[in-house]
């Protein structure tokens, strides 16, 4: 069984302050791994440290933002470069595998990723001419990388898919 993704939604507080973030405020988010578990810190402008250092491991990534109206209102996904980097992040972690599989659905839906081919129907959906790979899955092309990337199936059901899109959408709702 797949371990679960706790990842809380941006509660609109500054971490260092402790106070609220209002619309219009300009604010910065921050992702880190402590401890394999993905956490989401808010900073308003005034408190924001800056960027993390290159060689800060924990960081899986940082954007700026401004909130709009009320809370879950208006949300905007993080930008892709964002996606990119956790798409990178989980690459090699068994434990993150279904959830790396649904976010390289969500990165050929954003267009950032097209599918090359998949195991099952080849080329463009076309009949198989060559031995399948042992492990069957998704090879895609990153347009913003000029890189092809195999990505193993590992398809969830209906309720675990579910989870997943939850848990990307609080962590990566900006």
């Amino acid at each position: 069984m797949q371990p679960e993704l706790e990842i809380p939604t941006g509660a609109r507080r500054c971490v260092k302050s402790d106070l609220p973030l209002k619309a219009a405020d300009h604010y910065f988010s921050l992702v880190r791994e402590v401890r394999g578990v993905l956490q989401r810190e808010d900073y308003a402008a005034e408190h924001w440290p800056g960027p993390p250092a290159d060689d800060d491991q924990d960081v899986v990534a940082w954007w700026e933002s401004r909130p709009t109206g009320e809370a879950g209102a208006g949300r905007a996904m993080a930008p892709n470069d964002v996606l990119l980097k956790l798409f990178d992040q989980w690459a090699d972690d068994p434990a993150h595998a279904e959830a790396r599989y649904v976010l390289t659905l969500l990165l050929v839906r954003r267009r950032v990723m097209r599918i090359e081919a998949d195991e099952r129907h080849g080329l463009f959906g076309g009949p198989q001419t060559e031995a399948p790979t042992p492990a069957p899955g998704l090879r895609v092309y990153c347009t913003r990388r000029d890189e092809t990337y195999d990505v193993p199936e590992a398809t969830p059901n209906a309720q675990r898919a579910a989870a997943i899109q939850q848990q990307l959408s609080s962590l990566l709702a900006a």
